[in-house]
């Protein structure tokens, strides 16, 4: 069955979005281009390629996000928060890329991601914030995991340091325009790792043991017993492999480039 979205609606002539369940779009591609018609699986704009635009994607993370910490609530306060978090996860992605090209770049190209990560850098607080702030009002448990006294003063610290690392990446991009503040250019990056860090560390804390919040555990979840032993073994012997191998293929990601 084909559907033509927004079909009834006043749209671009030359603009036309299909849908076709069942039809894979990397197949549909190939067979449409030996058929003589130029189409894309991905966004308007790309003819010709299967992969799905790198945005879309971004923000379907986001999107992603936001579900497992409403619990896949489909009302309307719950679709907007999605939608939000889903732009403040394209702003993360940028600002994690714009905070590489400025660890490597120089020059002209060195200017303008020192710009895209200030851009990038308000939208990726807000969204942050709001997950935090979401997280803790969806579930009661969770508000009491991270309220009581203990959990309190482990989780402080954490917050302060994420409010220091947005702080810090900000003030240092407003001095590496400043040639002699080059030596800091290695901190908005690293400092974004950090970021990163604290917030999937503290969102499996506050979800832990649940994969869907107070629906299902990881043990209602998991495997039989002897499938994970060899789920075991096989990681046991792949991981120091990968490990090993992405150092070797990211070691030249660091640094200045020639």
């Amino acid at each position: 069955m084909v559907t033509f979205p927004g079909r009834e609606s006043r749209r671009l002539p030359n603009t036309l979005s299909v849908l076709t369940p069942g039809w894979r779009g990397e197949t549909q591609v190939m067979q449409m281009d030996l058929a003589g018609f130029a189409i894309s699986a991905g966004s308007a704009c790309s003819s010709g390629k299967v992969r799905p635009s790198s945005v879309l994607t971004a923000m379907g993370h986001g999107m992603l996000l936001a579900n497992i910490v409403t619990g896949y609530q489909q009302d309307t306060p719950s679709i907007w928060f999605s939608i939000f978090i889903g732009i403040c996860a394209v702003a993360a992605y940028a600002l994690l890329g714009a905070s590489w090209l400025v660890m490597r770049m120089q020059g002209s190209l060195h200017a303008m991601a020192i710009g895209w990560a200030r851009h990038a850098i308000r939208w990726t607080a807000a969204g942050m914030v709001a997950i935090s702030v979401a997280l803790g009002l969806a579930n009661p448990a969770i508000f009491y995991k991270w309220s009581n006294t203990t959990s309190l003063m482990l989780a402080a610290p954490v917050w302060f340091l994420m409010l220091g690392c947005f702080v810090g990446i900000d003030m240092v991009l407003n001095r590496l325009i400043q040639p002699k503040y080059r030596s800091l250019s290695w901190m908005p990056f690293g400092l974004c790792l950090i970021l990163f860090v604290c917030l999937f560390g503290g969102l499996a804390y506050s979800m832990f043991p649940y994969v869907i919040l107070d629906n299902m555990t990881l043990w209602d979840a998991a495997a039989s017993e002897s499938s994970l032993r060899l789920v075991l073994a096989a990681a046991v012997v792949a991981t120091p492999v990968m490990i090993i191998f992405n150092l070797m293929s990211y070691r030249s990601l660091f640094g200045r480039a020639p």
